[in-house]
């Protein structure tokens, strides 16, 4: 059986931005296989008045909204998208035998570690298996390098580095970005 992606609303707004292009062929936020999670909010339910943030509001009409109690019913149906700010929503949604796929990177700071250790009893307490998968889409320079070099563009623009005068060592056509300079490509 296909699961059903359940997103929160702040989700669901950069959803439907990445659908109206498209080049990109994002679902469309009315996707049968995607469902909004609907929180609770001010008086601990589900009434429209407890709704003040205008990215909510304008979008509780939508047909595909449902509640943790909707899940809790056939809880194997859903994947349950939750970042840290949304776990409270684990109180509701009583998983059991769950599985948490982290995808962000593991923490560098100690704000970071504070957070991770955080969300880590969340889902001790909540018994829920645990498994780290991330790339972050970024390469050492020995291999940044190789990837160059194999793929030989016929120009270069450094853009998010530390060190962009580097990359004109290489033998391929480097341009030097200036900032608030428009580039034609």
């Amino acid at each position: 059986m296909e699961k059903i992606l359940v997103i929160s609303f702040k989700h669901a707004c950069f959803l439907e931005q990445y659908s109206d292009d498209k080049k990109l062929k994002a679902p469309s936020i009315n996707n049968l296989n995607i469902a909004l999670l609907k929180p609770k909010r001010l008086t601990g339910t589900y009434i429209d008045e407890d709704y003040t943030d205008a990215y909510i509001k304008k979008r509780l009409h939508y047909k595909n909204i449902i509640t943790a109690a909707d899940i809790t019913k056939n809880p194997s149906r859903y994947m349950v998208v939750l970042n840290f700010w949304y776990f409270s929503d684990l109180i509701d949604l009583k998983p059991k035998n769950g599985l948490y796929i982290h995808s962000l990177s593991e923490p560098f700071n100690e704000e970071m570690e504070i957070s991770y250790d955080r969300m880590k009893n969340w889902l001790q307490h909540f018994d829920i298996e645990f498994y780290q998968s991330h790339c972050s889409g970024h390469i050492n320079g020995d291999n940044l390098k190789e990837l160059i070099t194999t793929i030989h563009p016929k120009k270069l623009y450094p853009i998010h580095t530390e060190h962009p005068e580097l990359f004109q060592k290489l033998p391929i056509k480097t341009t030097m970005i200036k900032e608030g300079k428009t580039y034609k490509l």
